[in-house]
């Protein structure tokens, strides 16, 4: 049907996180990154060597914050901690999380718009919200 993939989902429904370290982290930093989200979740499963899991549905509650927040908050606590500058998406899914994390840009302030997929259609709902990203426009001829 089309149309289908363009549903957005309410923010209870995105649940998971996906945390991306840099590709050359320290494996001690690796393990107090891991601490670090056991403190936020205890529901966490490390991808070593540099990535890990995280369903917050718990924390949501307890911390009065939104899966957005709670990232935000893992986020700035292992940059002043650590200084470890971490990427993470959010969804529902632990495959639509991992690979929104993978379009955020580390460091970054503002929402950036993601790269056009050349003929395929998609919907990720990643750290700022939805975007869905088609086919570039056919020059005419």
């Amino acid at each position: 049907m089309p149309g289908q993939h363009d549903a957005t989902f309410p923010d209870s429904a995105l649940r998971i996180l996906h945390l991306r370290c840099p590709a050359d982290v320290d494996p001690q930093v690796y393990r107090l990154l891991l601490g670090l989200v056991a403190e936020v979740t205890p529901v966490v499963q490390a991808l070593p060597p540099s990535a890990l899991v995280a369903d917050v549905s718990g924390s949501l509650r307890y911390f009065d914050r939104n899966p957005s927040g709670l990232a935000r908050m893992i986020r700035t606590r292992a940059l002043a901690r650590y200084g470890l500058d971490v990427k993470i998406g959010i969804a529902s899914t632990w495959a639509l999380a991992a690979m929104a994390s993978n379009e955020t840009a580390p460091a970054a302030s503002a929402p950036s718009a993601p790269p056009a997929r050349s003929w395929k259609r998609s919907c990720i709902r990643g750290r700022w919200g939805s975007y869905t990203a088609s086919a570039p426009p056919r020059p005419a001829p």
